[in-house]
């Protein structure tokens, strides 16, 4: 395997553990506003470098943060108080979060399936609450 195709393998495994486009402009929209090593142009659903790019180029409201996974539940969890986490449930996985109470969770094939669910459903709590 070429040095090229090594780093095109790396490329696509980082890519997944960045959330996707839609999950990024949201939480814009809530007030992310992190440091990140990706982000995304808005309108362009690829990731960028932050570290190839300097930020400067686009203004704020062209950049949209791309967080790890991690970073994002950490964000809710900090800001809103709110933990959800992905868990097995008879052969799928499944999210829970807790708020105000009220229990919320969704059967999902794939871990990553059950991932990106539970943050829009953490998305769509806030939006409901304020």
């Amino acid at each position: 395997m070429g040095v090229s195709s090594k780093n095109e393998n790396n490329k696509r495994t980082m890519k997944k553990e960045f959330v996707p486009y839609d999950i990024a402009l949201a939480m814009k929209e809530l007030g992310f506003n992190e440091i990140c090593m990706r982000m995304y142009k808005k309108g362009v659903k690829h990731l960028i470098s932050t570290m190839d790019m300097p930020n400067a180029i686009y203004s704020a409201d062209v950049k949209i943060q791309a967080p790890l996974y991690q970073q994002a539940f950490r964000w809710f969890r900090e800001k809103y108080s709110i933990v959800g986490y992905v868990h097995p449930f008879n052969g799928n996985y499944t999210y829970s979060i807790i708020s105000n109470l009220v229990e919320y969770n969704n059967n999902k094939k794939t871990y990553e399936e059950a991932q990106d669910a539970c943050l829009k459903k953490l998305i769509e709590i806030v939006r409901n609450e304020k």
